[in-house]
Order: structure tokens, then C-alpha cells, then sequence
């Protein structure tokens, strides 16, 4: 092979890594360019106003905050909005929620409240009782459906608390 042939093909080989030599020179010297870790996205809280259980609607878009007074088997639910701050007034006169293990249905009617002004039928506060519910600490339920701002949410699984 000619020299001028060999001088050719080293020139052309060394192209390529010239070339690729422009790209990549952010790094400090000896320094080695590792993609970022995925940082967990920060957890965001709602405090519960009456000091219950929140439930999550869509993707903070409202809340059902539930209390429980474990010794007459009472059970409270509250519509919040999505910071869990504000009452919400929704048109259902009742909510349903299913336990799991046994399966219990139990019926939370709607609550009137001259204070406010809510009605059956226009409130942000249903009311219940069951004597499952007498001391039990923990459960897994199902909000059957209800319906907040024109969205409606269905078979809502939750575990208590």
C-alpha cells in the first residue's frame, strides 16, 4: 500500500472522532456524566378539618373526609374541595359505602343544617351508623358513587384508615 493511500485512510478514520470529540466536552476532565436519579415528587398533604380520614377524588380534584365514632358505630362524611379546606354542597341525598369482609352496605343519608343552609338534596354532610363499625379500627370499603361539581366518581376503593 502507497503511503499517500495510507495517509488517506487515517484521515478519513480520524474524522468520526474528531467530530465526536466536539460533543462531549461539558465534562471536566476524567469526570464521568451520569443521568439524574429520579427525585421522588414531594408529598402532598391535606389535613383532614375534622380530624378524620380523607379520601382522594380524581387526582386532587375533591375529597370525602370520613370520622367514625368507633363506640356507637356513627359514621360522618364531609364533600371537601381538592385542598380539603371548603365544604362542598353536592345534589345526592344519600351515599353508599360498602365494606369489604364481610360485605356490609351502609347508607350515609344527607344532613340538613339550618346554619348553613343545606338541605337534603343540596349538603356536604351525610350521616350513618352501623354496628360493624363498633370498634372496628381498620377496614377496606368502596365509595359506590357520588357525584361532585359535574364529575362523578365510582366504586372509590379505600383502606381504613
Amino acid at each position: 500500500m502507497s503511503l499517500q493511500i495510507l495517509r488517506r485512510l487515517l484521515s478519513f478514520s480520524l474524522v468520526p472522532l474528531y467530530l465526536a470529540g466536539g460533543c462531549a466536552s461539558s465534562s471536566p476532565a476524567g469526570s464521568f456524566s451520569r443521568p439524574n436519579k429520579a427525585v421522588p415528587p414531594k408529598q402532598h398533604e391535606h389535613k383532614a378539618p375534622h380530624g378524620g380520614f380523607l379520601i382522594e377524588l380524581g387526582e386532587e380534584f375533591s375529597h370525602v373526609e370520613l370520622l367514625i365514632d368507633h363506640d356507637s358505630g356513627r359514621i360522618t362524611a364531609y364533600v371537601l374541595d381538592g385542598e380539603a379546606e371548603q365544604s362542598l354542597r353536592i345534589k345526592q341525598s344519600e351515599l353508599e359505602i360498602d365494606l369489604e369482609a364481610p360485605v356490609i352496605s351502609i347508607k350515609l343519608s344527607a344532613v340538613a343544617n339550618v346554619m348553613t343552609g343545606e338541605t337534603v338534596g343540596d349538603s356536604s354532610e351525610f350521616s350513618g351508623q352501623s354496628d360493624f363499625l363498633k370498634g372496628l379500627d381498620t377496614f377496606y370499603a368502596v365509595l359506590k358513587k357520588i357525584s361532585v361539581r359535574g364529575s362523578d366518581f365510582q366504586d372509590v376503593t379505600f383502606k381504613y384508615p
